[in-house]
């Protein structure tokens, strides 16, 4: 039984096998989690837990429900074996949504400034990963210009 110290990408958790034994990694199927979170239809969720106790895991494991494809891959069978596949009212959200996902996992700078350049770095690649939403005709020139120096990290802070 493989552990999965530092997986965090519910993805890789559930489809990775060892290329000798083809054994998969040790996994608790808290997949009825998607159906908490649906069922709970709050505008926002504070998702509460000690230190390791799987927020990032969790947050990850949504992100691959909702969303038909993460990081260029697809989602569509990652739940056939778990236990969300048979609640079908649910599964019919499976891969239905566009998802943005921010994580500031491992952003452990030492001062505010660091902080702050680190936080715009993964913001500017999260406007890269998803540079393809907004279209050309969806953007008022000044937006795409905003959305350029977000990802370029040129943006400055606007005063009102």
């Amino acid at each position: 039984m493989r552990l999965p110290i530092g997986i965090d990408n519910s993805g890789e958790l559930v489809t990775s096998k060892d290329l000798e034994t083809g054994e998969g990694y040790a996994y608790a199927d808290k997949s009825l989690f998607v159906r908490e979170v649906l069922r709970d239809g709050s505008k926002v969720i504070v998702l509460l837990r000690p230190h390791r106790f799987g927020r990032t895991i969790n947050i990850s494991m949504l992100q691959h429900f909702l969303a038909a494809e993460v990081n260029g891959k697809s989602t569509v069978l990652l739940f056939d074996n778990l236990a969300i596949f048979k609640e079908p009212a649910y599964m019919a959200a499976q891969g239905k949504n566009q998802v943005v996902s921010i994580s500031f996992k491992g952003g452990k700078q030492t001062s505010f400034k660091a902080c702050m350049e680190k936080a715009k770095i993964v913001i500017a690649d999260c406007y890269k990963d998803h540079e393809a939403l907004p279209t050309v005709s969806d953007l008022r020139a000044d937006e795409r210009r905003d959305f350029n120096a977000i990802i370029d990290r040129t943006a400055h802070n606007k005063t009102p």
